[in-house]
């Protein structure tokens, strides 16, 4: 419509313009380069941030509650978070249970954020609704206890520029699963902080939960070297650092 034009020929005016532009993952620099015909050695990469120190902390009691109720039988948890829209993915993750529970029929997936019950039909139809439980707004506290309960971080997006979800799990050491597209596909490494599935493929997140409960071992390798290699690089001083030195060049 005309206000989309008109947001579109204004950010083109600003990278025409502008002496630099920063974008946030590999993935952006193609995307404005592919859009707005802007010279790929006129833009700089910085990632975005987090401060893994000060990653929330969740009592003891509250976490053995939530896993208490969310998982009364010893049921393992995959855990769903973001706005319930389409190129988030949610529909593919609910698409995949069937498979999924046809290996590991004590699977259930909490699925947070806002809307999310919009896709409870989708779960009916295929039959397995009472193992989706829909959350829907959480604040980030209880985002960061959910992640600490869930044995899987689920993230099937078909669209992402960055992917601080990623990063957010991975603070809380808590396993992920996430589409290799996008700023999402930079962020996870399959098999080293990680693992990586084909998007808008519900079999492809199926084999990830396979190989994700087969090899417990190796999942705890994977969690540490999200902690110890791959948080270090998002640390907000790094980006900071990084920030000023694209203006000091300048």
């Amino acid at each position: 419509n005309e206000t989309s034009a008109q947001i579109n020929n204004m950010d083109w005016r600003i990278c025409y313009e502008a002496w630099r532009v920063i974008v946030c993952s590999e993935y952006m620099r193609g995307e404005v380069h592919y859009f707005f015909g802007t010279p790929y050695d006129k833009v700089d990469i910085i990632a975005n941030g987090l401060n893994s120190s000060e990653a929330a902390s969740c009592w003891p009691a509250d976490l053995e509650r939530l896993r208490r109720y969310y998982s009364p039988n010893g049921e393992k948890l995959l855990l769903f978070v973001g706005r319930a829209v389409y190129e988030k993915g949610l529909q593919v993750l609910i698409r995949a249970m069937p498979s999924i529970l046809a290996t590991h029929p004590d699977v259930r997936l909490l699925a947070a954020g806002k809307n999310g019950d919009q896709l409870l039909p989708l779960a009916q139809e295929l039959g397995i609704d009472n193992a989706v439980r829909f959350l829907g707004y959480i604040s980030d506290a209880e985002r960061s206890c959910f992640y600490q309960i869930a044995d899987a971080a689920i993230f099937p997006s078909l669209y992402e520029p960055f992917g601080i979800v990623a990063l957010e799990a991975m603070v809380q050491n808590c396993n992920v699963i996430a589409s290799n597209v996008g700023g999402l596909g930079e962020v996870v490494e399959h098999m080293k902080n990680g693992l990586t599935v084909y998007p808008n493929n519900p079999q492809s997140i199926a084999w990830a939960v396979n190989e994700l409960f087969a090899d417990p071992v190796a999942a705890r390798q994977r969690r540490q070297y999200a902690l110890t290699v791959t948080l270090p690089q998002y640390e907000w001083d790094k980006i900071a650092a990084q920030t000023v030195e694209v203006y000091q060049n300048i």
